[in-house]
């Protein structure tokens, strides 16, 4: 065991130094990329909810004649007793 503890001590100043350059480094990168996609994210929904009042009123349009339509046509059916001469 005493071995491996001598083995390994050249290292270990080494990674820590290492480490202690990596670790500012790393969470400068992640902050900078995490920050780059919150701000994706919320540009996205920006634009999202800018483009709803549109898009209801495209839908609107689009969907006004068939509702008129199936309103007619629920409307305009014969109900139960109307057509009482015509059943066989």
């Amino acid at each position: 065991m005493l071995e491996i503890i001598r083995a390994i001590s050249p290292f270990v100043p080494i990674v820590t130094s290492v480490g202690s350059i990596a670790t500012p480094i790393l969470v400068l990168w992640f902050g900078f990329a995490f920050t780059r996609k919150q701000k994706e994210i919320d540009r996205k929904i920006k634009l999202e909810e800018q483009l709803r009042d549109d898009r209801i009123e495209i839908y609107n349009s689009i969907l006004e004649p068939y509702i008129i339509l199936k309103q007619l046509t629920h409307d305009s059916w014969p109900q139960p007793g109307q057509l009482s001469g015509l059943q066989p």
